[in-house]
């Protein structure tokens, strides 16, 4: 205990040194929609305000889900669209085949709830022949209800940081609760816990800066 609160005095005196800017998280977004057109041999979805991406049988487009996600797909093709539910969350069911004709629209409303997992969803022509393109779409399930709050406690104090300077400096392994893409101790989502994390939560407990930030809402 003394060595945590030398180490907390230490990192409490060069905080202001380490200080990062605090980006606010983005509200969720319930309702993604995207237009599917073939070209090439190869689907390609737009979605508003993006880029036009595209994928092929090896790669697929990603998306991270805290609750419930509407997914939308108006088919573009020229043809017939078919989505198929191939991978669901433990325990959840799959997802009936839903098929669309020219300038309909097919999709989801997919709930996490608690569930740790992905859904999978391959989109294509139906017909499953060789020269078949088929896109690769993904739903990560994601609930990080213990962000920084070690000893879930439901509110950050002492604890948390005396438990992050532990994780930080002596070795203890930091948690990772099971549908949320990071550590607990990774105040600043960027994927690992370090000092900023650290002086991140310095600022929050005695300066009034923000809390840690949503790894589901990056």
């Amino acid at each position: 205990m003394r060595r945590t609160m030398i180490l907390a005095v230490a990192v409490f005196a060069i905080s202001f040194a380490l200080r990062p800017a605090t980006v606010p998280a983005d509200p969720n977004n319930p309702d993604r929609s995207y237009e599917v057109t073939l070209q090439g041999g190869e689907y390609r979805l737009r979605a508003p305000g993006e880029q036009e991406t595209h994928s092929t049988i090896s790669d697929g487009i990603s998306l991270v889900a805290p609750d419930c996600e509407t997914i939308r797909f108006n088919n573009q093709t020229g043809g017939n669209l078919t989505m198929r539910n191939t991978q669901s969350p433990p325990s959840v069911t799959l997802m009936p085949e839903l098929h669309a004709g020219p300038g309909e629209e097919l999709g989801y409303t997919l709930c996490c709830d608690a569930h740790a997992g992905m859904w999978i969803f391959e989109i294509g022509d139906g017909t499953g022949g060789s020269e078949d393109a088929v896109l690769i779409f993904t739903l990560e399930c994601c609930h990080c209800d213990h962000q920084s709050d070690y000893d879930e406690s439901t509110f950050l104090d002492a604890v948390d940081f005396n438990a992050m300077i532990d994780v930080l400096f002596f070795g203890t392994i930091d948690p990772q609760d099971p549908s949320c893409p990071t550590t607990r101790g990774d105040f600043d989502c960027d994927g690992f816990t370090d000092p900023l994390d650290l002086n991140g939560l310095i600022d929050h407990l005695f300066f009034g800066g923000a809390g840690p930030c949503d790894p589901c809402s990056p």
